[in-house]
């Protein structure tokens, strides 16, 4: 019985830490920067929320983000201003 219960709430954990950098991708699709962001960053991972993805605790981490997914000088611009954009909403 105990190990139930405690295995019942590791399951509750790990199911709301799944949900905390949850994206609705509703809307996503409207502008090139959402489209691309959907297109380079989802087929590796989940998307992250615009404002968490440029915080400064990550910026170093977009930076090799955008060397792995081989974006150009381009789209490198069109993504960072469309999470500027879209982390301010």
């Amino acid at each position: 019985m105990k190990k139930s219960i405690v295995l019942f709430f590791i399951i509750i954990f790990i199911a709301g830490c799944s949900s905390l950098y949850y994206v609705n991708n509703k809307g996503l699709n409207d502008s090139v920067g959402g489209r691309l962001y959907v297109a380079k960053c989802s087929g590796c991972h989940s998307l992250y929320p615009p404002a968490y993805v440029l915080s400064s605790e990550n910026k170093i981490r977009f930076e090799v983000m955008v060397k792995r997914a081989k974006l150009t000088g381009e789209e490198e611009k069109i993504l960072k201003d469309f999470l500027l954009a879209a982390g301010a909403r």
